[in-house]
Parts: C-alpha cells; sequence; structure tokens
C-alpha cells in the first residue's frame, strides 16, 4: 500500500514535474530494475510498465537530440490524490479544473466538450498523470546525456545536479508532438525520433546549401497511456477518445499555456511553437491547443490523420456543438493530413473523421454546402505542387489535405 502522504502528493507533485520543463530544476529517477515495489504500488506494473520504458531502459530508448519526454500513466484516483479522490478534491489539481471551467462557460455550447472532458477527469476511477519528465541534453563529446527531473516512481531520491540545455538562451522553435491509439512508449519515442529526426536532416541540408536562418529548435515529446495494458485491440477504442480529450485538455494544454507560453513570452524575439499530433494524439493536441479560454500560444497545428470528426470545425454541423470553430483565437493556423491507413480513423464508420480520406474526399471533392466555407481544400502533387481552393482564406480557415501521393 501507497503512504497517504505520497499517494496524496503524487498528482501535485507531477505538477511541478512538468513545470521543470521550464525550471530546469533536476531530481534523479531509481536505477534500472528497481521500479517494482511502486509499480506495484501505482498499479503501473504488467503492460502498463510500456508506458515508462525509459526509466527501465534509459540508454537504450531516448531522443537522438537535446529536449524533454514527458510520460503521462493512469493510476487509481485515490492512490495519487486525484481531483476526483476524498483526498484531492479539495487539492491545488480540482481547483486549476474549475478554474478552467468557469473560463470555458463564456464560450457556450462550444465548450461542452471541453468541460465534459474535465467532469471524466473527476468522475473515473483513474486519472492521468505525470510519471516522469526527462532531459536530453549534449555533453562536451556531443553524446545524447538524460536525467530525470521527476519520476513518480521514484519520488524520494536524492536531486542530481544535471547539464545544462544548450538551446535555453537562443531557441528559435519549440516543438511539441504526441503519437495516438496504441502506441507504447517504446514505439512513440521511435517515432519522435524519425519525424524530428527528419526535421533536423532538412535543416542540415538547407544550411549546407547556403541557407542563412538561425535554427535552433527544442523538442518535448509527451507520451500517453493510449491502450488498454496487455492489449492492442479494438475494444479500447472509445475509453481511449475520452482519453486522449482529457489528456489534451488537462496535461497538454498545461505544458502549452502554463509552462511554455510563459517561460517564451518573457523573451525579446519570441520562438515559433509547432505542435503535432497523430490519430488519437492529434485528437488530444488539438484538445490542448484550442482550449476555451486558453491564450494564443501556438502559431502551427500540425494534425496528421487526426482522430475526430471534421465537425469540431463545422458550425452547425454534428452533436459535439463544433467546439474549435473559433480555433483563430488559439492557434496561428491549423494544417490537417488525412489517410485511408489509420485503424483509429476506419474503425470510426459512423463519424466522419478528419483523418480519413475518404472523408476529405467527400468534403473537398464533393464539396458541398458549409465546407466550402468551413476549409481550404489543398492537394499536392507528386512533384510538390500544390494547389489550393481558397487562396485568400489565409488562416482564417483549417487547411485539409490528402496524403497522397506521399503516403
Amino acid at each position: 500500500m501507497v503512504r497517504e502522504s505520497r499517494g496524496v502528493g503524487l498528482l501535485r507533485n507531477g505538477l511541478a514535474g512538468i513545470a521543470l520543463v521550464g525550471m530546469l530544476a533536476g531530481c534523479s529517477n531509481g536505477a534500472p530494475g528497481s521500479l517494482d515495489a511502486s509499480e506495484k504500488a501505482l498499479e503501473l506494473g504488467g503492460g502498463a510498465q510500456t508506458f515508462h520504458w525509459v526509466l527501465h531502459d534509459p540508454q537504450g530508448i531516448k531522443l537522438h537530440f537535446p529536449g524533454y519526454l514527458i510520460g503521462i500513466e493512469k493510476s487509481p484516483q485515490s492512490l495519487i490524490g486525484g481531483p476526483g479522490s476524498v483526498a484531492g478534491n479539495s487539492s491545488a489539481a480540482a481547483a486549476v479544473l474549475d478554474n478552467w471551467q468557469n473560463e470555458a462557460k463564456g464560450d457556450g455550447d462550444a465548450a461542452k466538450p471541453f468541460i465534459a472532458a474535465l467532469d471524466r477527469v473527476r468522475q473515473q476511477s483513474k486519472v492521468l498523470y505525470p510519471t516522469h519528465v526527462i532531459r536530453y541534453s549534449a555533453d562536451e563529446s556531443g553524446r545524447i546525456k538524460s536525467a530525470p527531473l521527476y519520476s513518480a516512481l521514484s519520488p524520494d531520491e536524492t536531486p542530481a545536479k544535471t547539464p545544462g540545455d544548450q538551446f535555453q538562451s537562443d531557441v528559435t522553435h519549440v516543438f511539441i508532438s504526441s503519437m495516438g491509439w496504441n502506441t507504447d512508449q517504446l514505439e512513440a519515442v521511435r517515432n519522435f525520433n524519425a519525424l524530428f529526426g527528419h526535421v533536423l536532416d532538412q535543416a542540415e541540408s538547407a544550411r549546407k546549401n547556403g541557407a542563412t536562418q538561425n535554427f535552433r529548435p527544442l523538442f518535448i515529446g509527451m507520451t500517453w497511456s493510449s491502450k488498454w495494458p496487455g492489449w492492442q485491440h479494438d475494444l479500447d477504442y472509445f475509453n481511449k477518445a475520452n482519453d486522449a480529450d482529457e489528456y489534451g485538455a488537462v496535461w497538454i494544454r498545461r505544458v502549452i499555456h502554463d509552462v511554455v507560453g510563459p517561460a517564451l513570452s518573457a523573451k525579446a524575439d519570441r520562438p515559433k511553437v509547432i505542435v503535432v499530433g497523430h490519430s488519437f494524439g492529434a485528437r488530444a493536441v488539438a484538445q490542448g491547443v484550442i482550449s476555451p479560454g486558453a491564450p494564443k500560444v501556438v502559431d502551427l497545428l500540425l494534425l496528421l490523420q487526426p482522430a475526430f470528426s471534421k465537425n469540431r470545425f463545422v458550425e452547425g454541423e454534428g452533436l459535439e456543438k463544433a467546439p474549435y470553430r473559433k480555433f483563430a483565437d488559439h492557434v496561428g493556423k491549423v494544417v490537417m493530413i488525412a489517410s485511408n491507413t489509420d485503424s483509429a480513423n476506419s474503425m470510426a464508420f459512423w463519424s466522419e473523421h478528419a483523418g480519413d480520406g475518404d472523408a476529405w474526399a467527400e468534403a473537398c471533392v464533393n464539396a458541398n454546402g458549409r465546407d466550402k466555407t468551413t476549409f481550404d481544400c489543398t492537394e499536392i502533387s507528386a512533384d510538390g505542387v500544390m494547389t489550393r481552393n481558397k487562396p485568400s482564406a489565409g488562416d482564417r480557415v483549417p487547411t485539409w489535405m490528402p496524403a497522397r501521393p506521399f503516403i
């Protein structure tokens, strides 16, 4: 059984752990293999270990470039002092949810999905919360070293000095990313390395070809419990769809608007913020970025096969009351990529998911009604020529395009 003082404090400490992303404070985790007792106490053992693999294998599973990794997992509210527990009902976390819900009410019906997501945080027996924050920095030899800043699985370790972040003073771009359904932490980290590695490769190629623009990026990857432990099955679809909304409404929102935004606003030359999500990860980041009452921090929101209805953008359509119709109040530009190969979208036959290629074709090729004014339907040819149907709309409507011929 977890000691009450530790359990009640874990959610609060998790909030502080995420704040460390901006503060660059440090605390160490236990050695690999020393987490069994904590995993059992927090009900994070068995298949749930796949969402904190970096704590077990810090050398084998890590980012290949400087940045941060934030792990979000799920435990019973009673064990961590969650806002739905007796101990957590009057906690700082509960007060944050209350404040967000009060701010959201000004958006009327459009705020209902967001408010519902926060209600579920209180009502469910288990709740998502940060279990670890890892910083990756380059040492003098150029090797990437990991330094845990916070770990709920070993919270009593002695704080340790860690290398400074080489991009802290002159960062030009902040990339924040999250992956989707049935993606454990190992696969998510591989995807981060591949996706952001391509960005770094392109920047290096441009530099060699004479580009003079300064590009000093910082990457923040967020992983979450995107499947039932030990399962990879369609049965958890609805549960994880709701989890994605809650994960975005609480933790992605907090990272972007309460940590990254304030840290960057103090800089004279404010870095660009680019947020990228795939499938249910796109669902989560959209919920976190386009949150009622949240300030405009993000410059580009890139949604790869987003697993939510296109009607979240279409006023007068769908049951969700178009919660994203005022997206321009929260983000500079939205770009969505649709495909017929993403399982979280193809499974949702009852919904016109924005990430589904057929939904894009119906809205953009056979465009009718409100879709004509809601989306900038764009196509890219095999030789890279872009064709837009609303070139004068600028950033006032989301850009929506198919992945073909590239995927």
